[in-house]
């Protein structure tokens, strides 16, 4: 009985931990940026060329 309480304790701090992290994730912004730093460096070619371009 007494692992029981333990156990079901612990499932629950746990999971709170869980749930709180990816509600503070989602309301602080941190998936906003869709385009990261290391998709954009596939692309710093083009973008030098086309700023070549335009001057």
């Amino acid at each position: 009985m007494r692992n029981d309480l333990f156990s079901y304790r612990l499932q629950h701090f746990v999971s709170n931990d869980i749930s709180g992290g990816f509600f503070w994730a989602i309301k602080s912004g941190q998936n906003d940026d869709t385009f990261t730093p290391a998709v954009r460096i596939l692309f710093d070619d083009e973008m030098i060329e086309k700023e070549q371009r335009n001057k």
